[in-house]
């Protein structure tokens, strides 16, 4: 709202008119009325509230364990994976950049090439990170990404052949052809809208089901039974005897992918717990935290009888 303020749009036989309200003549008394009011909200809603968002993000490393902090900002923190707890900062850029394409730029095309070369950048960064907790969200995350980068692509062809149409209707010659090929552009953009609102369906349907509780204690019960087969596994590799001959050759043998598994493996199995690198996530880390303050020790999240025994 605050960026429809500087939002102008170029008229082929009159100044520039606001975007959203085209009787307002750009830089006009009317429009300059409401500079007071925008700058307010540029510097605190867009400018303000951003800062605060960065700062918070770059001294949350420092108050991972003060309880007040974590519960504060847990809304910015607690749906990414802890070596990423920024991510929500970027994900904040990349909606203040596409809001700022109207202000880039009045000319659509401008305006879809460039909102496309945002989207890539960041879902390529997604891609790589993977910051969700959720795995689920990592992939809808891309995936409806990759759809908006299809919808910009032939949105700027669907655009551009408009404008070809109005040429050869201009120049008085067969429109016919340019005609089709805009309606076989409109066509592809209604569906790669359909299949981004079903992605979105399909995102909602799958909160709602983690809202059951009967749903949330089954995915808990399959996460206990999941660490705990796993926590065996490790216990019986770890008693053979040629483990250790077999994970250096496993470490001499295998890509660079697999040693930085292991490598992030065992640096957060020996980490700090009262930081970030210690991976355990927002919720672990904030009881944690609590179970500090009161002198409490908390017990690991994923342990077997044979753990507990021991």
């Amino acid at each position: 709202m605050v960026l429809a303020f500087f939002e102008c749009t170029e008229n082929p036989a009159a100044e520039p008119t606001l975007a959203k309200y085209k009787d307002v003549v750009c830089w006009s008394d009317e429009h300059n009325a409401a500079m007071p009011a925008m700058a307010i909200g540029l510097v605190l809603y867009v400018v303000g509230f951003y800062l605060t968002f960065l700062y918070s993000a770059w001294i949350a490393p420092s108050k991972w364990m003060d309880v007040e902090f974590r519960q504060m900002w847990k809304f910015m923190l607690t749906r990414w994976r802890p070596d990423v707890w920024f991510w929500g900062c970027v994900v904040m850029t990349r909606n203040l950049l596409v809001a700022f394409a109207g202000v880039i730029s009045s000319e659509p095309r401008v305006q879809l090439v460039y909102v496309v070369c945002v989207v890539v950048i960041v879902f390529s960064a997604t891609a790589f990170q993977q910051p969700w907790r959720a795995p689920m969200l990592n992939y809808y995350d891309v995936a409806s990404s990759i759809v908006l980068v299809f919808i910009g692509i032939f949105g700027l062809i669907f655009v551009s052949s408009q404008a070809e149409v109005v040429l050869v209707q201009r120049l008085g010659a067969d429109v016919t052809q340019k005609e089709d090929e805009q309606a076989v552009f409109a066509q592809a953009l209604t569906a790669l809208i359909s299949v981004f609102m079903a992605l979105f369906g399909m995102l909602v349907v799958w909160c709602l089901g983690m809202l059951v509780p009967s749903q949330s204690q089954k995915l808990q019960a399959q996460h206990v039974e999941r660490c705990g087969k796993l926590i065996e596994t490790l216990e019986a590799a770890v008693r053979r005897e040629d483990f250790m001959p077999q994970a250096a050759r496993l470490i001499n043998e295998s890509t660079a992918f697999d040693r930085a598994g292991l490598e992030n493996f065992i640096t957060k199995v020996f980490a700090d717990h009262a930081t970030r690198a210690s991976g355990a996530t927002d919720t672990i880390t904030i009881n944690k935290a609590k179970a500090r303050q009161h002198g409490v020790l908390q017990p690991a999240p994923c342990v077997t009888a044979t753990t507990v025994a021991a």
